[in-house]
């Protein structure tokens, strides 16, 4: 019995080359994390986003290639080679979104695109602002809904008070658990 990796269409065992179409491809990284044998790596150098294939990994995951399965653009394609690259290929790269308000780097400007352009609910929100600065700034807008709530006051409890006002009901003292002494 032959195995998949013998020979695939002429080529040599176990080579495999990648390509990316760069005009489609979002950056999503979900070929380099999905990758079971560590073939396709990101890599951030700066305030750019790279991917980088090293064909010497890529055993083409036995003639269904995981990351062409999986990339959500259709982008990447994994072939039989007649030969491996010895070194690592840059497949694509883009510039990092930087955040209006903590300046840190968190998603790669192509991906922010893409789901503006699929009409992502979250993309007014996601293009400039990274993730932590976003969710400071739902938790804020909350809050201040709440307070807003016509003919009432939002009321804000510590844990420690809620975990004392659910002991009261039931009847027992209950406080919070203390932190272990080490």
């Amino acid at each position: 019995m032959k195995n998949a990796n013998e020979n695939p269409g002429g080529a040599a065992p176990g080579c495999f080359a990648a390509q990316i179409d760069a005009a489609a491809c979002s950056l999503c990284e979900v070929c380099a994390r999905r990758c079971p044998k560590g073939a396709l790596r990101r890599a951030v150098e700066g305030t750019v986003t790279a991917i980088y294939f090293a064909a010497e990994r890529c055993d083409g995951c036995a003639g269904a290639p995981r990351c062409q399965k999986l990339c959500p653009e259709a982008a990447i394609r994994v072939s039989p080679s007649a030969q491996a690259a010895s070194e690592e290929i840059l497949l694509v790269q883009g510039e990092m979104q930087r955040c209006s308000k903590c300046g840190t780097l968190f998603a790669p400007v192509r991906r922010i695109e893409a789901a503006a352009k699929k009409g992502a609910a979250s993309a007014d929100l996601f293009h400039d602002i990274c993730p932590l600065c976003r969710r400071e700034d739902l938790v804020v807008r909350l809050i201040d809904d709440q307070r807003q709530a016509p003919g009432e006051e939002a009321e804000f409890r510590s844990g420690r008070d809620l975990m004392r006002k659910a002991g009261a009901r039931s009847g027992r003292k209950t406080e919070p658990p203390k932190p272990p002494i080490v």
